[in-house]
């Protein structure tokens, strides 16, 4: 389960941490050509190409994460099971106003 944006994994035999804070939204703008929030908001109500999510959870790995180590971790995990935890990890970046995880104004990625 995601909580503040971040969510701990096993795969490939190690620990990782998907994460959409600050930084990792700012990654994703840059990699992805992304001007605001709202162009932000419209590419993941897009259904993603491949290149896009695997960028999309790249960049919620770490800095240093490669897109050639994202996608050899979404290969292990599947695609639906990816698909979900960046759901849930951007849902749970954007609390509501009560502060609570999932906010319905947030940002859902479509496969």
């Amino acid at each position: 389960m995601a909580a503040n944006g971040k969510r701990q994994f096993d795969a490939l035999g190690s620990s990782w941490t998907l994460a959409y804070d600050i930084n990792a939204l700012c990654r994703i703008e840059e990699r992805l050509g992304i001007e605001n929030a709202q162009e932000f908001q419209r590419t993941l109500q897009k259904n993603l190409s491949f290149r896009t999510l695997r960028a999309l959870f790249c960049c919620g790995l770490s800095p240093d994460a490669t897109e050639e180590q994202a996608g050899e971790i979404m290969s292990a995990l599947g695609i639906d099971e990816v698909s979900g935890m960046i759901t849930e990890t951007i849902q749970a970046a954007f609390p509501n106003a009560q502060g609570k995880a999932g906010n319905a104004d947030a940002p859902k990625p479509k496969k």
